[in-house]
């Protein structure tokens, strides 16, 4: 077997227990689903699993939720980014973050209720938010107009992640308050230009 064919057998596996355990977790509810699930509807062993992600299930949630990060922030493609119009990028930005919570809302609900359920839940997702934070922040900083030097970049993406992701699930629950989806993303853009105090 060459090597690229292992990496490309690793990399349909890998796919196939995440993609396995995003339908559990939306169907049976995160605290209900087991590793032993996972590797039944994936068709692995519980071993590869514990392989590839060694923290088991939440360790596949967070790679789920790394991949929606990267699409929704854009940040492994540059070249496409016009660092010089934060408002336009943080529109797009929203505008995937409003269609990937509408498309994967049963699994963020999932999730929600398990966190608010268990503690240690809570904490896994506190973490995995550090990690991505330092990243995304950085990123920010790159932008025209965007110059907090007497803050600290984090404690600002911090402040707008939980007031953003606090609206479209506030949004998602009382649907009428909203007289579209374009107001709804004109006030998110709105706040969230405020936020990071954006000078054009």
């Amino acid at each position: 077997m060459t090597l690229k064919k292992y990496e490309r057998d690793k990399e349909t596996k890998i796919h196939r227990i995440i993609h396995s355990t995003k339908i559990l977790v939306e169907n049976k509810g995160y605290s209900l689903v087991s590793i032993r699930d996972i590797a039944k509807e994936a068709d692995v062993s519980i071993g590869l699993i514990y392989k590839y992600f060694p923290k088991g299930k939440f360790d596949i949630i967070k790679q789920l939720s790394s991949q929606y990060i990267e699409k929704e922030f854009m940040m492994k493609q540059p070249d496409k980014i016009d660092f010089t119009d934060f408002p336009s990028y943080m529109r797009e930005v929203i505008k995937k973050m409003l269609e990937s919570h509408k498309k994967n809302a049963k699994l963020i609900n999932a999730v929600t209720v398990a966190a608010l359920m268990e503690d240690n839940i809570l904490e896994d997702i506190k973490m995995v938010k550090e990690e991505d934070y330092t990243i995304i922040s950085e990123f920010f900083s790159r932008f025209t107009g965007v110059n907090i030097s007497s803050k600290d970049y984090e404690k600002v993406l911090k402040e707008w992640s939980l007031s953003i992701k606090s609206l479209i699930f506030y949004s998602n629950i009382f649907v009428s308050i909203f007289n579209n989806d374009e107001s709804l993303l004109d006030m998110l853009v709105d706040i969230s230009l405020k936020i990071w105090e954006y000078k054009p």
